[in-house]
């Protein structure tokens, strides 16, 4: 029986670690953002940590790392934690500060706007668990999106 019980207690932290993070009540951390081909995904270091997203039930809030953003969320199925697709609706963006948000930080800034208005995501789970590709639905070979890791 001693002998047993490793074994088990292994195979089971195997499968807990596979399942992967909830989408909502976790702040996530904007990692990549894939606007196009010729620019890079990564976020860049200034700005890394500041671009977050927030899911609720219905809702979603967050930072572009120059302003605050909520908006309303809508799912494919009743439990988040099931989804495939969320879309956005009704975002609202803070102003920003036009003499701090400059350089990259604001074509993050740019390019989560431009992202997230009125659009419908496919849902990626990675298989680390803690990491999520959001790829928007649009007609195109190279789909603009975003991966978001746990903070």
């Amino acid at each position: 029986m001693k002998r047993f019980l490793p074994i088990v207690v292994g195979a089971l932290t195997l499968v807990a670690c596979s399942q992967p993070a909830q989408v909502q009540n976790v702040q996530w951390q904007v990692t990549n953002l894939y606007t196009s081909p010729e620019y890079p995904s990564a976020v860049p270091d200034e700005v890394a940590g500041l671009a977050t997203i927030t899911f609720g039930a219905r809702s979603l809030t967050g930072s572009t790392g120059c302003a605050r953003f909520q908006g309303v969320a809508e799912y494919d199925v009743e439990d988040p934690s099931e989804a495939s697709t969320i879309s956005v609706k009704e975002i609202v963006f803070d102003p920003i500060d036009e003499q701090t948000c400059v350089g990259k930080r604001l074509y993050v800034h740019n390019s989560m706007v431009d992202m997230l208005q009125d659009a419908t995501f496919d849902i990626k789970n990675e298989p680390n668990g803690t990491t999520k590709v959001l790829s928007k639905q649009v007609d195109a070979v190279e789909r603009p999106g975003m991966r978001l890791a746990t903070t």
